[in-house]
């Protein structure tokens, strides 16, 4: 169990680096006046698709994770259960993901059309992944927070994550 725990804890570790990684990546380029340039027009979108494309991939891990490791989760550490399913439900929940996951991220054409998406496409199901043209920092603030040990963990997915990691932590360092 102690080996499996050990696994809980490192998988939960990485997706809180590439959660949070992602996100800061994207706030760091915002606050940069030259990011809003025209000519960094085709420049902007990659660093949206990179950063979009590694917070797709790793909310889609963590409901993988818990799947494959939600027993473990249950029997050690239940009292996280409400918390680590209402991140399942709010991914599982927003389509476009799933969509971005299928049809972009994982595959260079969609698995319904048998076309590659264009870069409109790709631009709308981003834009519907975060709830509209101007909720972008709502939504990475709903992943990885600004200064996230001064805020409630349950209300992110990182902070989540983190909680989840540090409870399974807590649990191994008992058992010593």
């Amino acid at each position: 169990m102690r080996k499996k725990i050990e696994e809980c804890i490192s998988i939960l570790t990485s997706l809180i680096g590439d959660l949070s990684v992602a996100v800061e990546v994207i706030k760091d380029y915002e606050k940069q006046p030259s990011f809003h340039l025209e000519s960094k027009k085709a420049f902007r979108q990659c660093v949206y698709r990179l950063c979009f494309s590694s917070i797709v991939i790793n909310c889609r891990k963590y409901v993988e994770f818990t799947a494959k490791y939600g027993q473990i989760l249950n029997a050690i550490i239940p009292e996280y259960q409400e918390q680590k399913n209402r991140y399942i439900a709010l991914i599982n929940n927003n389509t476009a993901i799933k969509a971005l996951r299928n049809d972009y991220i994982a595959h260079v054409q969609s698995s319904s059309t048998k076309k590659a998406l264009t870069e409109l496409e790709v631009q709308n199901n981003i834009v519907e992944m975060i709830g509209g043209e101007h909720n972008a920092l709502s939504f990475l603030n709903s992943i990885s927070p600004d200064n996230i040990d001064a805020t409630d963990l349950e209300d992110s997915l990182v902070g989540t994550i983190q909680l989840l990691r540090d409870a399974l932590v807590d649990k191994l360092r008992s058992e010593i």
